[in-house]
C-alpha cells in the first residue's frame, strides 16, 4: 500500500478513539475483516465508492452488512463515506494496523516456506527475528512456496531475510562464477 497522509490522519483519529475506549485490538481485527469483505466483492467496493448513490444509502448498506460490528468501526466508515474517502479505506486500515501493532510492540511478518510451519517453528522465528526489528514479537503469516526447495524467506516490512536453499544456491553460483 502506498503512504497516504489523508489515510494516516483518519487512522490516527480512529486509533486514538479506539484506545480511549480500550478496544484497539478489537477494532484492528474487525477492520481487517471488513477490508477483506470489501475487497473480495468488487461490486460492493464500487458501490461504496460510487457518487451515484447517496452517502445515507451507503451508510444504510454498510450498517446492514456490519450488524454487530464495533461502533467505532461503523462510525469510522461513516466518516469516510461522508467525506467521500472510501477510496482510502484500504490505506486507512493499513495505517491503523501499523499504529495498533506499534502500540502492542509487534510487527507483521510473512514467512515463505515449502510447508506449513508448526507452532514451535512460528514461536522460534518470532523470538529470533522480533528483536532485529525492535519488536517484542511477530505476527506470522505463512505462505507456502514450493520453489524455495527448503529453508525459509522472511519479510518484515522492508526487511527480507532469506535462508532458503534457492538463495543459498544462487549465492554459491555467484561465488563460483565470480
Amino acid at each position: 500500500m502506498t503512504k497516504s497522509v489523508v489515510a494516516e490522519r483518519y487512522a490516527n483519529a480512529m486509533f486514538q478513539l479506539a484506545q480511549q475506549k480500550n478496544e484497539a485490538e478489537l477494532v484492528q481485527q474487525q477492520l481487517k475483516e471488513v477490508k477483506k469483505a470489501f475487497y473480495a466483492d468488487k461490486g460492493l467496493r464500487n458501490l461504496l465508492e460510487s457518487p451515484a448513490l447517496s452517502n445515507d444509502k451507503k451508510k444504510e448498506i454498510v450498517g446492514s452488512i456490519l450488524q454487530g460490528a464495533n461502533k467505532t468501526v461503523i462510525d469510522s466508515i461513516g466518516v469516510l463515506l461522508d467525506n467521500n474517502r472510501m477510496n482510502e479505506f484500504a490505506n486507512v486500515v493499513e495505517a491503523f494496523n501499523a499504529l495498533a501493532n506499534d502500540a502492542q510492540g509487534v510487527a507483521e511478518a510473512t514467512v515463505y516456506s515449502t510447508r506449513e510451519l508448526t507452532e514451535e517453528e512460528r514461536i522460534s522465528i518470532s523470538n529470533a527475528f522480533a528483536s532485529k526489528v525492535g519488536k517484542q514479537s511477530l505476527i506470522i503469516e505463512n505462505v507456502i512456496e514450493p520453489k524455495l526447495i527448503g529453508g525459509i524467506r522472511l519479510q518484515i516490512g522492508n526487511h527480507i531475510y532469506d535462508s532458503s536453499v534457492q538463495a543459498k544456491l544462487k549465492r554459491l553460483e555467484r561465488e563460483m562464477l565470480g
